[in-house]
């Protein structure tokens, strides 16, 4: 009977049934939620907010930004990273979330925020905290962490919706939170010195004990923080993100920014150009990267009163994102994009304003060109064009 049952023709059905078995046994036995078991199973893994377009699909190899995740946002200074951090707040905010922002730095710009997030008067779309130091952004991460759990599941009197509200917690940024400690002894002395890396020690003390606080929430934690140059002995440059390595080790994505145009300007709006590399990536290839844009513009209302707009460029980046693949990028995508069908002329690609492109999967007609702010629009409400997209990359 032991032969037949585990002989070629059996084997898979009988350990089918003992992984089966196995699985939910695991279920009784540790937390539900934690076992997975079936393809269905995995495909709640990773669970997120849509990402507003393909470019950024593309870097991180997903079409979510992952929920019960700690996810890194490191640059120099000036390259954006607070307001890609907003920008992040605001598609939590679209897809009803909430934020929490904890500023070490003082220098958070409120008006900045809301032109990014564009939650109007809705005022209460992110709670605002000055942070006076390490230890104290770490509790005031716990206290709302808590908070919003205790909101949610309710209490058998007044139930609450359940784990159904995303909120993102922002940490503005963790190279410049000092410790209580080392605040003391400045004090004390009276002058700055030389000293143990305190500041590493206890982010990765708290980062490795609390993480798991995330973990089956609808919750993200979004660091910024600094990156930096170190030299070896033999001359080498190497870029680190300071706060202790155990944070790279727990972080889903390390998103780094940098300027690739000082200054865009033309009659219509000015901005900045940004790229974005993957720097770590759990989930996907690791080290892609895409230019975007981050423009502000002023206009008039109704009133007369002067209302300004600030705005990640993701419809154009994806387009330059295609272009560049199918023009510059060395790898499989520029094969499999045009295996699929897939073509697109272009027009002035480097401008600001006058790039244009026509592609015929969109309807668009032989010499038709539009922007590539509207042709990236076209593309993302495009679901068939989208589908085809996704797996050519």
């Amino acid at each position: 009977q032991l032969a037949i049952k585990f002989n070629a023709d059996h084997r898979y059905q009988t350990l089918d049934n003992m992984m089966d078995g196995m699985t939910m046994a695991a279920r009784q036995r540790f937390n539900a939620d934690s076992v997975f078991g079936s393809s269905e199973d995995f495909a709640q893994v990773v669970v997120g907010i849509p990402l507003p377009c393909l470019a950024l699909e593309y870097i991180t190899g997903n079409n979510v930004w992952p929920l019960s995740s700690l996810i890194q946002l490191s640059g120099k200074w000036g390259t954006c990273k607070s307001t890609l951090a907003y920008e992040v707040f605001r598609w939590f905010y679209e897809f009803g979330g909430r934020s929490v922002h904890l500023d070490t730095e003082s220098k958070f710009n409120p008006m900045l925020c809301a032109s990014v997030m564009r939650y109007g008067d809705d005022d209460r779309a992110v709670i605002y905290n000055r942070c006076e130091s390490l230890e104290d952004w770490q509790r005031r991460l716990e206290f709302y962490v808590s908070q919003f759990k205790t909101a949610m599941l309710g209490t058998k009197a007044e139930p609450g919706p359940g784990k159904v509200i995303p909120v993102v917690f922002g940490v503005d940024s963790l190279k410049a939170a000092s410790s209580e400690e080392r605040q003391e002894k400045i004090i004390k002395r009276g002058h700055g010195d030389r000293g143990f890396p305190i500041e590493a020690l206890k982010n990765s003390d708290f980062l490795s004990g609390w993480k798991g606080q995330l973990d089956y929430w609808p919750f993200c934690l979004v660091l910024v923080n600094h990156l930096k140059e170190k030299t070896d002995d033999l001359g080498r440059t190497t870029e680190y993100t300071p706060g202790g390595e155990l944070v790279s080790f727990l972080e889903t994505y390390e998103i780094r920014t940098s300027i690739w145009s000082k200054r865009i300007a033309n009659s219509q709006f000015e901005g900045v150009g940004v790229r974005l590399t993957c720097a770590k990536n759990s989930l996907a290839p690791t080290n892609r990267r895409i230019r975007t844009r981050f423009i502000w513009w002023t206009e008039l209302d109704g009133d007369q009163e002067p209302q300004q707009y600030h705005v990640w460029d993701w419809n154009w980046s994806t387009v330059t994102m295609l272009h560049e693949i199918m023009t510059v990028h060395k790898g499989p995508e520029k094969g499999r994009l045009k295996e699929l069908g897939w073509s697109m002329d272009v027009k002035s690609p480097s401008a600001d304003i006058e790039c244009l492109a026509s592609v015929p999967l969109l309807g668009m007609k032989k010499g038709e060109f539009l922007p590539f702010q509207e042709v990236g629009e076209m593309i993302h409400n495009n679901p068939e064009v989208m589908a085809l997209l996704r797996k050519a990359l």
